[in-house]
């Protein structure tokens, strides 16, 4: 049901962001300077497993670079980020905001970004566009799906003589 998935994962944002702060004070109590530590135990609080599995994968022996979360960040480990660059700035007196207003700003742009994500993500199943059939994937309708590099840059018949045909096979 729409309106309780949308409220359970405006709940998760509060919670995120009550991670994330955590983290911060957590680290700021033994290493009140060290802005990097900080920000590490921030955004691992906060991230949570999509962050610790690359190095639990690191640990194990079996870390392949394709299944990395540094290299191709989700939504949450990129906020987390974000939010724990922002807290740390805030703990050490950087930006002068409050800890309460910056904590209600940012749990504010997680929950409406998150919640419009869900309900566009929503409409776009509900309603699917009738070029598209219902059973095609959202990544069938672009026009490079399926092809090759060569038969997407290939060079039509009449352009053959006034191009360098090795420059583009």
């Amino acid at each position: 049901f729409t309106p309780i998935r949308l409220m359970i994962a405006g709940m998760k944002e509060v919670t995120r962001t009550w991670k994330i702060t955590g983290g911060i004070v957590h680290a700021h109590k033994r290493f009140a300077d060290a802005w990097l530590i900080m920000i590490g135990v921030g955004w691992a609080r906060g991230a949570g497993g999509g962050l610790i599995s690359n190095f639990e994968q690191l640990v194990r022996g079996i870390w392949k670079p394709e299944t990395n979360e540094l290299l191709k960040m989700s939504y949450p480990v990129k906020v987390s980020l974000i939010g724990a660059v922002l807290f740390t700035m805030q703990c050490n007196f950087y930006l002068p905001i409050t800890k309460n207003n910056l904590m209600l700003l940012y749990t504010m742009f997680l929950v409406v970004t998150k919640v419009s994500f869900l309900v566009s993500m929503e409409n776009q199943v509900m309603f699917p566009s009738p070029t598209r059939s219902p059973s095609n994937s959202y990544l069938s309708s672009f026009p490079w799906k399926g092809r090759t590099n060569k038969e997407m840059f290939k060079i039509p018949p009449w352009e053959e003589n006034t191009f360098n045909t090795r420059m583009y096979h």
